[in-house]
């Protein structure tokens, strides 16, 4: 898919999994991944999920349908959560969320990643936004962990802090019914 996207001269933004097997953490198989998500360049939605249908990825019935992604999945089982945004960004400029990213394994590829400040503050709603239902899961917390050690110099925590207060999902959500 990345590859794919390169070639014909479109972006894509990597969200946790393969961008940080790939350039974070000590080993690209000590980052497990269930699915591949990813954020299309804004307006550019149509053209992920075209290039997804190419790569024979197929909306998954096993998933609902968000209004900001869909989650594909492929013949062998492989799901990619397809964003046409992350809500906690819509009011911020495109320029201004994101960065262009070399991977150091998969070479080759034009992709982008969410800049620091904004990577925090997915990660962190993210996280709290599944933990009723999952709790503090610890890759996450390990995902945290690498992104604030890499750039501890470059964060701005006011800034972090303004993108999770526009955040309208971070408040908790109710817990699920019981079964």
């Amino acid at each position: 898919i990345l590859r794919m996207v390169s070639t014909r001269g479109e972006s894509v933004l990597l969200l946790k999994g393969i961008l940080f097997a790939d350039s974070y953490y000590p080993d690209f198989a000590t980052r497990p991944m269930s699915d591949i998500d990813l954020l299309a360049v804004r307006g550019r939605d149509d053209v992920l999920f075209a290039l997804l249908a190419e790569a024979g990825f197929r909306p998954s019935l096993h998933h609902s349908v968000q209004y900001h992604s869909i989650t594909f999945m492929n013949r062998e089982g492989v799901f990619c959560d397809a964003h046409r945004t992350l809500p906690m960004l819509d009011s911020v400029p495109w320029h201004r969320v994101w960065r262009e990213t070399e991977l150091k394994r998969v070479r080759g590829v034009n992709v982008l990643a969410l800049e620091p400040n904004a990577m925090v503050a997915h990660l962190v709603s993210h996280m709290h936004g599944h933990a009723p239902e999952l709790g503090f899961v610890l890759l996450w917390i390990l995902d945290l962990m690498f992104v604030l050690r890499r750039f501890a110099d470059e964060l701005d925590f006011k800034r972090v802090r303004k993108l999770l207060d526009d955040d309208d999902e971070l408040p908790v959500r109710p817990p699920p019914p019981e079964a």
